[in-house]
């Protein structure tokens, strides 16, 4: 039993940081906001333990709230309203065929200061499809009135041509580009279409290498957040099904788009204007 006036400890298990030491016995399932560190939910990630001799002197801050941990957002009301705005620790998945077009929006996005719901940050774009879109991130560059040369330095984008060089960028690669170029976003755009578009692929290689994939994926977050597309998971939905968070884009129908958003906690259908999609909010 604990005496009342010990000093606690406690620690990110995922990351083995230490956070607080206090005397204040806390409840971790009252927590909501993620570890400041690795990104990971402390309410799953908390860890109590008993101080070694002298380590009850260290003072350490409280608790990060939530809106203090940088948080990307879409700058579509509806959507940054459901998700709270994305956070390292996250893997979103976006499946539809709008994929590419917020892609660039939160690769243009993540340039912008942290109050305006950016992450000052370089992005890592990773072109799975072939299919990003320059001139689009061009056009939301131009409407947040940003130096589009900057903009463009900003984004580093890989191509690859085969399921076997995607794989070797994700698992191998992409971890140390982190780290060189400090980004907090990383983007793999059309991961499928590689997969689904050449007939030769064989199957069995196809879902080793994605389920590797995966692994790294998971890995990767606990340092940016990392956004997936693709227009379709049909005949993959067993291996993304462990990613939670989610928006499925319905085609459009008279200028009108449904999207799906979905969170291990709930779900909803959210109707937009197909424009808006293109559109920002300058304030």
């Amino acid at each position: 039993m604990l005496n009342r006036n010990q000093t606690l400890q406690y620690f990110c298990s995922k990351c083995n940081s230490l956070l607080r030491c206090t005397t204040a016995n806390v409840d971790p399932s009252k927590i909501i906001e993620p570890c400041p560190n690795c990104g990971n939910s402390l309410a799953e990630s908390l860890e109590i333990r008993r101080p070694k001799q002298k380590d009850d002197e260290v003072l350490l801050p409280e608790f990060q709230i939530a809106q203090a941990v940088p948080a990307l957002t879409f700058d579509l009301k509806q959507i940054d309203a459901f998700f709270l705005g994305s956070r390292i620790g996250d893997i979103l998945c976006i499946v539809g065929s709008r994929e590419t077009l917020l892609a660039s929006r939160l690769s243009v996005r993540a340039l912008l200061p942290k109050r305006l719901g950016g992450l000052e940050s370089h992005v890592l774009f990773i072109d799975g499809g072939n299919n990003s879109d320059i001139y689009q991130c061009v056009n939301f560059a131009r409407q947040y009135g940003l130096d589009i040369k900057k903009v463009l330095e900003g984004i580093v984008v890989s191509r690859t041509f085969t399921i076997h060089q995607l794989a070797w960028l994700v698992i191998h690669e992409l971890p140390k580009a982190i780290e060189r170029f400090g980004s907090k976003l990383v983007i793999i755009s059309g991961i499928l279409t590689l997969f689904t578009q050449d007939p030769q692929v064989d199957q069995k290689e196809a879902r080793r290498l994605l389920r590797e994939m995966m692994i790294a994926i998971k890995r990767i977050s606990g340092k940016a957040l990392v956004v997936i597309t693709a227009d379709s998971i049909h005949g993959y939905e067993d291996i993304f099904a462990k990613l939670k968070n989610r928006i499925k884009i319905q085609n459009a129908e008279s200028g009108i788009i449904k999207l799906f958003a979905s969170t291990p906690y709930r779900s909803k259908e959210i109707v937009l204007p197909e424009k808006s999609l293109k559109l920002v909010k300058v304030e």
